[in-house]
Formats: structure tokens, sequence, C-alpha cells
């Protein structure tokens, strides 16, 4: 342990010496010995001694009660004094610059050392308690905070200087307010008998926001907290805590409920616009239903009669226009009820359900070999495929998606049609449809799930161009995904997910 270093400061050399000689005999390290205050502080700025011993009456201009006093505003190096003079006056002088002891010329030993020892001690704690309050008070000023203490009565006595950012007055017009006199009449009324319910309870209170009237009639908002106050004995002696400015946080909550307050008002007007939407649509679909699809009736039934009446008085161009006429009021019956299909899809109501899918696939191929019998086409079906779904839904996807293989597997001579799955992946069952068909270009993938978009001629595949668009709008309705890979020649594979029936999504199975 290093030895203390003293500042001895004796106008009398042979007091001076011998200070010196019994300072060293208890262990202490002698930093020098000067008569005058001027030296003293000179000295104590070049050495930084531990301590000082300090005569009150010196040579020079400076005595010692001056000197220390220098010593404890620019240095905080602890002074004891020694003086052979013990008068009321020297002594109160000697007391405002708040000396560490008061040693009475001839000095003891022993109460030296001991007085040195608890001067040191002393310095030590009050060095360590300035560090606290130092750091305590950086700590707060980095986060924004004032600090402040109210009497018994509730009314302020301290604020620190982030106060007058804080509630916006300067530190002199806050002492002696209560902070309920800096609210508005309504936030008094709000928290008026909960500060004297709080204080007569005198317990501790965390994150109260309230609002504060500035000086220039701004409202302000800040954020309290508080413990009790007590001295020495536990007596109550009011509140001690911290406030924090939260304007800006409570101006960006307000405007974000007033944003909220917009956006729900818009949504509920958009709501009732897709309501009136909803309801023109289910009568356009009404409409083409029942009034487009009557005429269309009429004029096929129209044609079939004169085809079966007059067919001997037509010739062979008359025979081919009604022949064309009744297939285009067939197309035009087989669009119309494509449209209604895919327009209902969306105000479909879904009834989430295990659904063999597999089941469904076989079901699907076994209606297309009924109605191709000369076609042989070798179909592979994954067994026990079951996800959650829509029954009636998942019947329409794959008997488009499987009618599309089925279609454009239709000139190779050993066709084959496949429903893999994949795996599952976060509840979602990945599944595939593949064919060995004519395939498209890559580049065309897209325009596959719009309706009416046809990568090949009609009169080679037939087909509405609305089975594939309706197939993505039953996968998005089970929040699943879709897409198509495919080249010229080679085939075509459509990936798409479907929610797992619980069993199915344990079952461990991985995409890949």
């Amino acid at each position: 342990m290093t030895a203390a270093k003293v500042l001895v400061v004796e106008d009398e050399r042979i007091v001076a010496l011998d200070l010196k000689v019994r300072l060293s005999a208890l262990g202490y390290a002698v930093a020098g010995t000067v008569p005058s205050g001027e030296q003293a502080l000179e000295k104590a700025r070049e050495l930084l001694p531990d301590i000082v011993l300090m005569d009150i009456h010196l040579e020079g201009m400076i005595d010692g009660v001056d000197a220390a006093r220098s010593l404890h505003e620019s240095l905080r190096i602890p002074v004891i004094f020694l003086t052979a003079y013990s008068e009321d006056s020297t002594l109160q002088r000697a007391q405002d610059t708040l000396p560490f002891g008061f040693l009475v010329k001839p000095v003891d030993e022993r109460a030296l050392h001991a007085s040195i020892q608890m001067a040191l001690a002393r310095h030590a704690a009050e060095t360590a308690l300035r560090e606290s309050e130092q750091r305590f008070r950086d700590v707060v000023g980095a986060a924004g905070e004032c600090v402040w203490e109210t009497d018994a009565r509730g009314r302020l006595v301290y604020v620190s200087k982030q106060a007058e950012e804080v509630m916006g007055y300067p530190q002199a017009k806050l002492l002696g307010q209560s902070p309920a006199d800096l609210m508005p009449p309504e936030e008094r009324e709000r928290l008026g008998s909960w500060f004297c319910d709080q204080m007569r309870a005198q317990k501790p209170f965390r994150g109260l926001e309230h609002m504060v009237m500035r000086p220039d009639g701004t409202p302000g908002w800040q954020r309290v907290s508080g413990v009790p106050r007590r001295d020495a004995r536990g007596r109550y002696q009011g509140y001690r805590g911290t406030g924090l400015d939260v304007t800006d946080r409570k101006r960006i909550e307000a405007r974000l409920q007033q944003l909220n307050e917009e956006l729900e008002q818009r949504v509920r007007a958009r709501t009732a616009e897709l309501e009136m939407a909803n309801r023109e649509l289910e009568a356009f679909s009404y409409s083409v239903s029942h009034d487009l699809r009557a005429p269309l009736r009429s004029i096929e039934g129209f044609a079939a009669i004169l085809q079966e009446s007059s067919a001997d008085r037509l010739d062979a161009e008359g025979q081919r226009c009604l022949d064309r006429i009744r297939a285009g009021t067939l197309r035009m019956s087989e669009l119309i009820e494509a449209l209604i299909m895919l327009a209902r899809i969306a105000r479909f109501e879904l009834n989430a359900e295990p659904v063999d899918v597999s089941e469904i696939a076989r079901e699907c191929i076994e209606d297309f070999a009924r109605h191709s019998p000369e076609r042989t086409v070798e179909v592979a079906i994954d067994p026990g495929i079951v996800a959650s779904a829509d029954r009636y839904l998942v019947h329409s996807l794959l008997e488009n998606l499987l009618g599309n293989a089925w279609k454009f597997t239709g000139r190779n001579p050993r066709a084959r049609i496949e429903l893999a799955k994949i795996g599952v992946v976060d509840g979602m069952l990945h599944l595939a449809v593949r064919d060995n068909g004519v395939g498209f270009e890559p580049s065309q993938a897209e325009r596959l799930f719009t309706p009416f978009q046809r990568l090949h001629r009609e009169t080679d595949f037939p087909g509405t161009g609305i089975g594939l668009a309706t197939a993505k709008r039953i996968v998005e309705r089970h929040r699943g995904t879709i897409r198509a890979e495919s080249s010229p020649g080679r085939g075509t594979t459509f990936h798409f997910t479907l929610p797992a029936a619980p069993a199915t999504a344990a079952d461990g199975s991985r995409m890949h």
C-alpha cells in the first residue's frame, strides 16, 4: 500500500522539521514543507498531496484559512489545521472552509496520526459520494430526465437544470410550486385526488404520465416516477424522483390514433363499396346465368329444330352454318359457366375439412377416361394425400389441373400424368401435377393464370382459357401458391400448396 503524501505548511522551521520527522516515523511520505500560503498553493498544484497540514498564521499575504479555502475549491485536497490559537473568531473562519480536522499545537503524535487517518477516510468517502452523484447526474442527463424533490406538502424544493426543458419553466419559477399547479384544470381534476392519496399512502409510483401547461400556453407531457423521501430517523419528508419529457411521443401517438381512425373510416367506406360491388357482381352473375343463357338456349334450340325439320331443304353450306351456330352457342355457354365459377370463388365460403386429394384425383381421371375411351394414359397418383381444404373447391382445382394435363398429352401415344406429394413445410402441403405433354415456353408461364390467355391455338387444343385462372384463385383462397414449370415438348409441372391436415403436417416430411 502506497504511503499517503502529506504537505506541511508551517512558517516556524523547527516546528515544520519536527512534523516532518514525526510524520515519516508514522509511515507517511512528506511531500514537502513550505512557510506561506502562496507556496502552499503552488506546491499543492505541483505535487497533488493526499492531505495538507496547515498552520493558520503564515508568512505572506495569504493566511492558512484562505489557502485552505482555495485548496478545497480548486483541488479538493483535505486540510487539517494546526494552530496555537483557538479563539472563536479564528475557529469560525476555519470552519467556513470545511476542514477535515483542527489540532492545537503542540500536537500529540497519536492525535496527529488519528486525525490524518480519519481525514483520509472521510475524504475517500466524500470523493466516492461525489463520483456517485456525478455518475447519477450524467446518467440522468444522458437520458434527458430531470430530478425533483418535494416537501411533505407536495411543494417542489429542488429541481435539476433539465426541468427547464421538461416543464418549460426556469428552475427558480418551479421551486415552491406543486406539480398540480402546472397542470391544466382538466388534468388537475383527473389526478388531484390521486396525488393526495399517493402522498397519504407514501408509496412509490412509476411511469405516471400527465400534462403540463407551458409558459407559452402549449401543452406538454411528462412521465414521472418517484419514491418517498425520509430523513435519517425515517420521518417522511416528501418525494424524490425523475421526470422525462414525452411530449413528442404523445404527439406521435395522437397522430397515429387520428390516422387509425381515418384508416378505420376508409376501411368502413371501402367495405361498404366492396359490399355494393359484390351485390352488383351477384346481380351480374344472376343476369349472366339467367338473362344471357336464356337467349342462348333459344338460339341453340331453334337451330336444332331448324336442323331437324328442314334438313332436306338446306344445302351443305346451310347445314355448315347451322352447325357453327350450335357450336358457337355451346362455346358461349361454356364461357359463361366458367366466368360464373371464377366470380363465385372469391365469395365462396370455405368449409375446411380433411380431404382425400388422392381419391378426388382418381375420380377426375376416371371421368376423363369415360369421355375419351380411345386413349391410353399412364397415371400415377401418390396415395394418402390429405389436405385441410374445401372438398368442392379441391375437386374443381384438380379437375382443371389434371384436365389440363389430359388435354395437352392428347397427341402423345405414351402419355403420362402424375400427382405427387413433395412434402410438408410450415403446415402447407406441397403437391405437383406433372405431364409429358406439349409444354410451352418458360417465359410464358405467368400468362397461364390470366383469364382468356392461351398459349396454344384453340383449334389445336380447345378450352375456355379460364381453367387455370380458376385454379389459381382456388389455391390462393386456401392461402397457398401455384406456379408452372415447362419447356416445349418436355411436358409441364404445376407446383401448388394446400393446408395440410393435422396428421399430415406432423409426419415430419420436408420439401425438396
